[in-house]
């Protein structure tokens, strides 16, 4: 389950002194922006929700995941995310599979920078609770059919069967990894017991636990001093030297199943079962310094699963199964509050993950797109290109009085460009190739081009109906890449004639206002390729923009049709407009009265998701300055 990981938080710290939190002295924490992402694995809908929980918005499109979910959990620096799943089409809700498992069942590795799984090794049957390694180089997995503990490499690449219990009623159901990573604790669900490994050499070691009856789940205090596990029938504390019970509270009724710890506190996560409880669901809460349960928190909804703490314990969230929803709990006030953010269909575990780039997405660190591209193919030594178009350089720092170097196709020409008076552009004119250089617009990280190629043989390199991939290198300039699909001969960006490829997502103007103190403003243009048919309908549109700004739009609050959806809301001075256009491969936002943040770094990042289901995109940028205006 999710309870036991070393989060990782990109949390904005809440300046509040709270009785229920002590300082969390030896974990391990990042540091970073103000948001808070984190992935919920939903066992139903068979994907992994991209949520941010400081604003309670879904940040992209699920990120769909084969087979039947039942637990997951991130690395300590947040970088990846394994979720275990049964073999496909048993979909549940987080319980232990009744019957044997379908193969194939697997672990997910997921990079959360990417937002895209990396692997998928096979483990045994039945994989459910997923204890991640300290150093973050893999992950143990509980396999209940086949009495075996698994241990899954943070790239996906591999998986190797550790342990086998000889007991024949064995069912291993959860792993969590002691903090100084020298033991795994692996939970028997069947038998009612908790089995401690040496991570060394995978071999069982004193003490073996007994526990009440039907454990779920298990974690580690901050100290590895003690285990709390969480069951049908009970929340047991031990002590984990001596395997003593230290203390055991009855939760016939309300049955345990997720634990997260947070200084010298446990948060246990109840349901209520049927109609024998005589109040809601809720949050246990555990004071490990003195073996008690001080307090618990009333959740609304029936099935609580997985539970992540803030660092400084003035927040929880509760992935809430039976509403299809995370839900925020204020462990100040000790109540759940009204903000809430969907997921799938019945969420079973959850972890933090790290922020990257203003919100993930696949980078692309620097490119060379043609507005217009035409290609005359005439016969031997007379053939030619003509384009002309944008790059940018992701905010390096370029040489151009230094050789650069031009390949179209696999036509390559190196040479060195000559600047003007005012040095704000850069020509060169030879044999076969001219070429004009304008970099750095308005202070940007964008500039412009013009080629034209000519008294050369181009027809054994390109063809008018073919692809044109185009690259452009220079000194201190990482390779500038762009890949269009001609028709007849010509390309014109924006679908006019033939098909954009590469870049995936790229910036054409923006205009950002944030004075301090003051109402801030954007208004923003970009490009982005796409395949296959135009879309019936929306999917979520993600833009973020600087390394605090991010706004989601759910699919279903477009207007439109064909390919074309626009998204308009205001509320009272604040305002936001979105037009998507697949038909023209053109996005435009424009937003009034929302707070941009912080724009002042030299470069900053642009993360853009038409919800088409090709997953978001980040450009690295440098805006120009002009007062408090950012410019691109």
């Amino acid at each position: 389950m999710a309870g036991k990981c070393a989060f990782v938080v990109r949390c904005a710290a809440a300046a509040l002194s709270v009785s229920l939190a002590a300082a969390s002295a030896g974990t391990v924490w990042g540091t970073g922006a103000s948001s808070c992402r984190a992935y919920v694995v939903n066992a139903g809908s068979q994907d992994v929700s991209v949520v941010d929980l400081e604003t309670m918005t879904v940040l992209r499109a699920p990120i769909p995941v084969e087979g039947d979910p039942r637990g997951g959990a991130s690395s300590p620096d947040g970088s990846r995310f394994w979720v275990s799943v049964d073999g496909v089409g048993q979909s549940g809700q987080g319980t232990i599979p009744s019957v044997i498992g379908q193969t194939p069942t697997r672990v997910h590795v997921l990079d959360t920078a990417l937002d895209s799984v990396l692997g998928s090794p096979d483990v045994g049957g039945q994989p459910a609770g997923v204890g991640p390694r300290p150093d973050g180089t893999g992950a143990y997995v509980a396999c209940g059919e086949e009495r075996q503990a698994w241990l899954v490499d943070d790239d996906g690449d591999a998986a190797s069967k550790i342990y086998t219990e000889g007991t024949s009623s064995f069912v291993a159901v959860d792993a969590a990894v002691s903090p100084d990573g020298t033991k795994v604790a692996l939970v028997d669900g069947n038998a009612s017991r908790v089995r401690i490994l040496s991570t060394a050499d995978h071999v069982a070691v004193a003490p073996t636990i007994t526990t009440h009856d039907l454990p779920r789940s298990v974690a580690w205090s901050e100290d590895g001093a003690k285990l709390v596990v969480a069951g049908e029938r009970a929340i047991d504390i031990f002590d984990a030297s001596s395997g003593a019970e230290l203390n055991t509270k009855d939760v016939l009724f309300y049955s345990a199943w997720d634990v997260a710890v947070r200084g010298s506190f446990a948060f246990v996560t109840q349901e209520k079962e049927g109609d024998g409880g005589q109040g809601p669901a809720g949050i246990q809460v555990v004071n490990l310094a003195n073996n008690t349960f001080s307090l618990f928190i009333p959740l609304l909804g029936n099935t609580p699963r997985s539970i992540l703490v803030s660092p400084d314990g003035t927040r929880a969230w509760v992935a809430m199964a039976d509403q299809d929803l995370v839900r925020e709990v204020s462990l100040v006030n000790q109540q759940a509050t009204n903000r809430t953010v969907a997921t799938g269909s019945g969420p079973v575990a959850m972890g933090f993950v790290a922020a990257s780039g203003g919100g993930g997405g696949t980078p692309i660190p620097s490119w060379f797109l043609p507005k217009k591209l035409k290609l005359s193919i005439k016969g031997e030594g007379r053939d030619s290109l003509l384009s002309s178009g944008f790059f940018d350089d992701g905010g390096a720092t370029v040489d151009w009085g230094d050789p650069v170097t031009l390949n179209v196709g696999g036509f390559e020409e190196t040479f060195t460009l000559t600047a003007n008076t005012a040095g704000t552009s850069f020509k060169f004119t030879g044999n076969r190739v001219a070429m004009t250089v304008k970099p750095n617009l308005r202070g940007s990280s964008r500039g412009l081009f013009r080629l034209k190629i000519s008294k050369t043989t181009l027809s054994g390199l390109l063809d008018p109906e073919g692809e044109v991939p185009l690259s452009f290198e220079a000194d201190g300039l990482e390779e500038c890449t762009g890949r269009v699909k001609l028709a007849r001969g010509i390309y014109g960006l924006g679908k006019v004639r033939g098909a954009l490829l590469e870049p995936a997502f790229f910036p054409a103007k923006a205009k950002a206002k944030a004075p301090a103190g003051r109402s801030h403003s954007l208004t923003f243009t970009g490009g982005f390729a796409t395949q296959g048919p135009l879309p019936a309908t929306a999917g979520p549109v993600t833009l973020s923009f600087g390394p605090t700004f991010t706004r989601t739009i759910p699919g279903g609050s477009f207007s439109g049709s064909n390919g074309v959806f626009t998204h308009t809301a205001r509320e009272g001075a604040t305002s936001i407009s979105v037009k998507v256009d697949h038909s023209r491969e053109k996005v435009t936002v424009r937003t009034k009265g929302l707070d941009l943040g912080n724009l002042s770094a030299p470069t900053l990042d642009v993360v853009f998701d038409a919800g088409g289901g090709l997953g978001s995109f980040r450009n690295t940028v440098r805006l120009g300055t002009k007062g408090t205006t950012r410019t691109y």
